[in-house]
């Protein structure tokens, strides 16, 4: 099969390997559509786990089954998350499954090829089946929207709550879309830079669009809040500036979420009195659970949450550096890579 090797900072090889074999309550996805994500757009500016496989988001055909396996059988449309919990750790036994100590030897990674292994505690709890309704380019979504369902049941809403969400990437659309699938009556006012991200945001949904490069973010929540400011603030960019100032758009008695994590080892100051007597909580997230999963499948094969617009095009696995080299320069949100290039990914 052929598969997508980062051999060093923004340079890929493609590389002719044997198809995996299943083990035991494994299967093998023949792959229909993987998507990128800011985790491998760092892996491929840095060279981060060079040389190699990248990608994590991905939908397909089931191509192999191993022993064991059940509810699953070759040639079946399924959508998966990466990885799964093991059950039996500390914090798997407290439900923060998400914080599960042995993820990563349970990651299934190496979707940017035409076949992947899905290891056997993923098969058993975070694989389900595609619905003919919904394409591989939205069913490959799942990872990324069970992270986004995680962060959102860290936190309390309530109707007529105004929610700013900081960065107008793929999280922070994806976060508007759900916003919004929940039915609720809320205000949602978005943040970020970019001309085509706040016109995305502004078309799925955003009540408020700020420009973060030419507005002022803290005087427009603040106007649109009559001062207030807003009961949940989430940050979603995972950059020190935006860091800084949420508590200037935080309210009092208000949730901030962090999902977008700055890089590590960098200080950032916040105001302690207006954290204690304003009662402002600061709740961290991260990965998802096994819950947060199911709740994302029930989203997407019922099209309550739509993400197709989010994608910002197509290209053949072969063509995988010209997506990199897009999002390297700015250009786009997400893109989906088809192993298969001659067979139309949403069918």
């Amino acid at each position: 099969m052929l598969s997508a090797v980062l051999v060093e900072p923004g340079r890929f090889e493609f590389e002719e390997i044997p198809e995996p074999e299943p083990g035991p309550g494994e299967v093998v996805v023949e792959v229909r559509s993987a998507l990128t994500c800011a985790a491998d757009l760092r892996a491929y500016r840095m060279g981060l786990g060079s040389p190699g496989p990248l990608g994590h988001e991905f939908a397909g055909l089931i191509s192999r089954v191993g022993t064991g396996v059940r509810g699953f059988r070759e040639g079946d449309a399924v959508m998966s998350a990466h990885s799964a919990p093991c059950g039996e750790c500390f914090p798997c036994t407290r439900r923060q499954e998400n914080l599960c100590e042995n993820l990563p030897r349970n990651m299934a990674v190496g979707s940017f090829a035409e076949f992947i292994r899905v290891g056997a505690p993923i098969v058993r709890q975070n694989m389900f089946p595609k619905p003919a309704s919904l394409s591989f380019a939205e069913a490959a979504f799942l990872e990324p929207l069970a992270s986004v369902v995680q962060g959102l049941e860290s936190i309390p809403l309530e109707p007529e709550d105004v929610v700013v969400i900081l960065g107008c990437g793929t999280i922070g659309l994806l976060y508007l879309l759900t916003l919004r699938a929940l039915d609720q009556p809320l205000r949602v006012l978005m943040a970020g830079r970019g001309r085509e991200r706040l016109e995305l945001a502004r078309t799925l949904g955003a009540d408020r669009v700020i420009d973060g490069e030419s507005e002022s973010v803290v005087e427009e929540v603040r106007q649109a809040t009559d001062g207030l400011g807003a009961q949940v603030v989430m940050d979603c960019a995972g950059q020190p500036e935006t860091w800084a100032q949420i508590l200037d758009l935080a309210g009092r008695g208000s949730h901030v979420l962090l999902f977008g994590g700055c890089p590590g080892g960098l200080p950032v100051e916040l105001d302690t009195t207006r954290l204690h007597y304003d009662q402002i909580a600061l709740v961290g997230t991260s990965h998802f659970t096994p819950r947060a999963v199911r709740t994302a499948h029930e989203l997407l094969a019922g099209h309550r949450v739509r993400p197709g617009p989010i994608l910002s095009g197509t290209y053949p696995l072969r063509q995988l550096s010209q997506a990199f080299e897009r999002l390297d320069q700015g250009q786009g949100t997400k893109f989906e890579i088809v192993p298969h290039a001659t067979e139309d990914p949403g069918e």
